[in-house]
């Protein structure tokens, strides 16, 4: 049986053990306490063994009101009271105990401890006023009291410490899992853009060579892409200037299929690292919905620094006023939101715009106030 099984089980066979193990303590403690001290300052020294044996009796006899005692704070005062908030009262039957308790270790005194002193032979002493006396002993008992509560409410912080580390080890799992799965999630929306464009030009090709040649380059270019971008998907961080390659790579395979592109990425010190797969899904985004993409203008991505934050911002153009964010693009919103929450809690800002010739996406991330 370890420390903590000791200590913490409720198992009666070990709650019996362990009190009595308590107690045995306290006895011997006491009695050598008592036998040095009557040893050092006793005008009528006895024979050592009558002088132990005398102080065990002691220690035993006063013993039994201490367990009462601080049983009473345990199982009585501490649930009744404390745990539920009723302070005021808890304090005052304390007191009230204490007081108690120090007139009945008096009373014991003059009925008992004083004839077995005699009858061991000590001189009989001259009992402190009442008053002084009741003074004295409460204080110390309300040191033992104040001791057994430590203990018990030891245990309790304790053992409420322990679940409050282990739903917190719980919630970061559960959070890092969310993490990983959501990166996935956006990760998915491009692989899934890429290679259905990809299945469709094949599709659509006929045996003439010059498809297939086009097909295989524009297949390579991807997969050479996809090699590249994501083999740090694992990593939590990623360098923000490798992320603006892959993003530019990306653009180049869009702009095979026509689209038009106004492009402003700038480069930043390669220091700095961004959460994966936030700027590349972000404009993998309009192409959910191509249909009311307006071919006829081009696509803007303005990708810049400032100190520590990087700003995003993509704006395309629609085909009819009344053209909107589809319901997949919403959703990816809403699990992109909640990306961004667990790596940039309180250092990020995202919005979306759309008005009647267009939508907007704006980023701002605070780099260095994240993960």
């Amino acid at each position: 049986m370890d420390l903590q099984t000791f200590i913490f089980s409720r198992s009666k066979r070990i709650v019996y053990f362990r009190h009595i193990t308590f107690w045995t303590i306290w006895v011997l403690f006491y009695t050598s306490q008592l036998f040095f001290a009557r040893h050092n300052f006793t005008e009528q020294p006895v024979s050592n063994w009558l002088h132990f044996l005398s102080s065990f009796l002691h220690v035993l006899a006063t013993s039994f009101i201490d367990m009462a005692y601080v049983y009473t704070i345990i199982y009585l005062l501490i649930p009744r009271f404390f745990f539920r908030g009723k302070f005021v009262a808890f304090f005052l039957s304390w007191l009230l105990l204490t007081i108690l308790t120090a007139f009945c270790f008096r009373f014991q005194y003059q009925l008992m401890i004083m004839p077995l002193e005699e009858f061991f032979g000590f001189k009989r002493r001259t009992l402190a006023p009442l008053p002084n006396a009741i003074f004295s002993m409460a204080i110390s008992i309300g040191f033992e009291g104040c001791m057994a509560a430590a203990i018990v409410l030891g245990k309790h912080w304790y053992k409420s410490n322990q679940n409050l580390l282990q739903a917190r080890e719980e919630n970061q799992s559960i959070s890092l899992s969310l993490k990983h799965s959501e990166k996935l999630a956006g990760s998915q929306y491009v692989v899934r853009d890429i290679f259905r464009d990809l299945s469709v030009e094949i599709n659509k090709m006929n045996c003439s060579g010059d498809q297939v040649d086009t097909v295989k380059t524009k297949a390579a270019y991807i997969l050479e892409f996809l090699t590249s971008y994501f083999e740090n998907t694992g990593n939590r961080t990623v360098s923000l200037n490798h992320e603006l390659d892959g993003l530019k790579k990306y653009l180049a395979i869009k702009e095979q299929e026509h689209f038009q592109y106004d492009p402003q990425i700038v480069q930043t010190a390669a220091g700095n690292k961004i959460a994966g797969n936030i700027l590349l899904p972000l404009t993998a985004l309009p192409y959910k919905n191509e249909s009311i993409i307006n071919k006829d203008k081009k696509i803007r991505v303005n990708i810049r620094t400032r100190g520590d934050s990087v700003v995003y911002n993509l704006s395309w153009y629609k085909n009819n006023i009344r053209d909107n964010l589809e319901k997949a693009q919403y959703e990816f919103l809403q699990t992109m939101k909640k990306y961004l929450e667990f790596n940039y809690p309180k250092s990020h800002k995202l919005t979306v715009s759309v008005n009647d010739a267009a939508i907007s996406i704006l980023l701002n991330i605070k780099l260095k106030e994240g993960i």
